[in-house]
């Protein structure tokens, strides 16, 4: 083992001179590990280790494989990942993160016979692999004519992040409406940049800054900066710091478009995995906005980002600022482990954004990827998870390791000579008979990898949807200077025409939006159901939708219940519902509403010309707006729908729709109504 440590500790001293980050990876047995790390980690005598699985070792940081995630926002020396019981790509991905400028990741890799782990052990291949079988390798090359790291009295380089900070600032201090969108890699220090920036916004004067992220969670190392940087500040339970009279609150976006939200600065961190309709509207609402997003990683899709929202700020928000961090200020640049884990997670590869070889009227090739193609070619796999990862906030690492292991998801490409226009990702669904079939209908189980038919068979009763081969397209994504020009529509509809996997019926499952569900509309998908929770980083309910191939009375059946299924939640679960999606999502004819009598309407037209009250006419009313929801009278309005179905409160009518109060709102609503029973009397 001798040789070994004395090896260690020269790359150790390298590393520390570079500023650099270097991958170790360790081949033997458990006991030459284990000793090897010990004894190095006790000659540098660091300070804070962490070890990720494997046997725990007195005195440093233990924890499972899957537990990198709870280190983001954290700083370390040394880590070990052992993946002994098991391998996490996003546990790893995030830990690696932590680890400072002159610190070793060592990494015990167990092979086994899929494809996750060929792909990677092929990135394993070009780094430093310590062997207990082989010679002690040779250091590193350190190439002196890159930048090497130079200390200034014992300080790192802040520059950036320090004029970052003045920018911050500025947008409290100077004009409002000109908000200031931060960009940068990970390690950059984006995320202290805010809190710190955040605490001395609060000692300067009396403030309230809300801060909101597409999940809570990531947001800890900002409101860690915040309160180191404050003395004595007042941690209030999880989402509050109180100094004073200041406070950072964390808010959820869509609290903060319910309009109750008072606040002199709004920050939105991870900006790019906030649908954009979504920043257009907080961005309309708060006058002092600092969005920030990481341009490479999964936790945002920057190049898509800057390509949709920069021309909505630039005209709506002439005055917007942008602002990028380049250094790091955890390591150097051309960090060895930072370039690995780029490479290993296809974070390196920008989109194809030149439009003149994007829109090219060459031939176009949609087909179906076979996976040792991906293996083969990294170039090709990088360019579709670029479009995943700018399609998508929720992609991950492990997605990618499970699009090449898992063999019922499967990968279609659009291509264009070189260049990805678009791409699909698939997974096969149902076939499933037996005890199984009987447990996931009475809600015992709940089979991995088996949304819609699941959904459908145990919410509805419908056991013959788990019989059925089902296709679910989990992932559609479109190079986003393409978009809105149909190729997302003709890849769906050439998948649906070809039909590989013989499916009966095609589903997706989404967080309902507008344009998206005219989407999958125009390709005639229907919707079978909404999910009743409510995710408050994207504020949409989940929609699954389906599309029979043959003939299914029991697709049938389901697609029957849910008009009225949603219709009897709309004062329950969906109150909130943005009662246009309501409008679309209810233009079928499914269900037959009830028709009112002529006695019965006129009744309504009594209430409608001044007479009668809201509360006596109420039971007819339900139904009136009902059959005209149903039959799509493009003269119903949303106050009805409101009000009515959604039996809102007057007060709240009143704030949506901008009127003075109850007198002025039922004035409107009787006109509405008038102007519905002309058509139907």
């Amino acid at each position: 083992m001798l040789p070994f440590l004395p090896f260690l500790l020269s790359l150790s001293q390298l590393a520390e001179k570079q500023n650099h980050r270097y991958l170790v990876r360790l081949k033997g047995s458990k006991q030459w590990k284990e000793q090897l790390f010990t004894s190095f980690i006790r000659q540098k005598r660091y300070s804070e280790v962490i070890k990720l699985d494997g046997s725990s070792i007195e005195g440093i940081s233990n924890l499972t494989y899957r537990q990198g995630r709870s280190l983001l926002g954290k700083e370390c020396d040394c880590i070990f990942y052992d993946s002994v019981n098991g391998f996490d790509g996003n546990s790893l991905a995030a830990a690696s993160g932590c680890l400072k400028g002159g610190g070793l990741f060592f990494f015990h890799f167990v092979e086994s016979d899929n494809n996750s782990s060929r792909w990677i052990a092929d990135h394993l291949e070009n780094g430093i692999t310590l062997d207990q079988a082989q010679p002690c390798p040779e250091l590193p090359y350190a190439d002196n004519s890159k930048q090497q790291w130079v200390k200034s009295e014992g300080q790192r380089s802040y520059d950036e992040q320090n004029c970052a900070i003045a920018q911050i600032h500025n947008v409290v201090l100077g004009h409002s409406k000109r908000p200031l969108v931060i960009t940068a890699d990970r390690g950059r220090g984006k995320s202290s940049a805010l809190g710190i920036a955040s605490a001395q916004l609060m000692m300067q004067k009396d403030m309230v800054i809300a801060v909101t992220a597409p999940a809570r969670k990531s947001l800890s190392p900002l409101f860690e900066h915040a309160r180191l940087n404050l003395a004595n500040a007042e941690l209030v339970e999880q989402n509050t710091i109180q100094w004073k009279q200041s406070q950072l609150i964390y808010v959820a976006a869509d609290e903060l478009l319910s309009g109750e939200v008072c606040c002199d600065l709004l920050l939105i961190d991870e900006a790019s995995a906030i649908p954009i309709t979504m920043l257009k509207a907080l961005v309309s609402r708060y006058p002092r906005v600092v969005l920030s997003t990481t341009i490479h990683g999964y936790e945002g899709c920057g190049r898509g980002f800057t390509l949709k929202f920069y021309p909505w700020l630039q005209d709506n928000r002439p005055g917007w600022k942008h602002y990028h961090i380049n250094e790091a200020i955890r390591w150097n640049k051309n960090d060895p482990l930072e370039e690995w884990i780029f490479k290993l997670f296809l974070l390196n590869h920008d989109l194809d954004t030149d439009k003149a070889v994007l829109s090219s009227s060459d031939s176009r090739s949609f087909s179906l990827v076979d996976k040792n193609e991906l293996l083969q070619s990294s170039e090709l796999f990088s360019r579709c998870f670029s479009l995943l990862v700018n399609a998508h906030y929720q992609t991950s690492p492990n997605d990618l390791l499970q699009i090449l292991d898992d063999p019922s998801l499967h990968l279609y490409t659009l291509r264009c000579k070189e260049s990805v226009l678009g791409c699909l990702v698939v997974k096969q669904e149902g076939d499933i008979e037996g005890e199984l079939a009987n447990a996931i209908v009475a809600g015992s189980r709940r089979p991995k990898g088996h949304l819609a038919p699941s959904l459908i068979a145990s919410q509805y009763g419908l056991k013959e949807a788990l019989y059925e081969p089902c296709v679910r397209i989990m992932r559609i994504a479109v190079s986003p200077i393409l978009q809105n020009s149909g190729i997302g529509t003709s890849m769906l509809d050439e998948l649906i025409t070809r039909n590989d996997f013989a499916a009966s019926y095609f589903a997706t499952s989404y967080g309902v939006s507008g344009d998206l569900l005219h989407f999958w509309q125009k390709s005639d998908f229907m919707p079978v159901r909404l999910g009743s929770s409510y995710d408050k980083a994207s504020g949409t309910h989940s929609l699954l939708m389906a599309k029979q191939v043959k003939a299914m009375p029991w697709l049938d059946t389901a697609l029957s219940y849910f008009p009225r299924n949603l219709l009897s939640l709309l004062a329950d679960s969906f109150t909130s519902l943005d009662t246009s999606l309501i409008k679309s999502m209810l233009a079928s004819d499914n269900v037959a509403a009830h028709k009112l009598s002529s006695s019965e309407l006129q009744l309504l037209s009594l209430y409608a010309s001044g007479g009668s009250s809201y509360e006596s006419v109420l039971f007819l009313l339900s139904d009136f707006v009902e059959q005209q929801l149903l039959s799509t009278n493009e003269h119903l309005s949303n106050l009805l729908i409101s009000k009515v179905l959604q039996k809102r409160t007057w007060s709240d009518c009143a704030r949506l729709y901008g009127y003075s109060g109850r007198k002025q709102t039922e004035r409107e609503l009787r006109q509405h109504i008038q102007l519905l029973l002309e058509f139907t009397l």
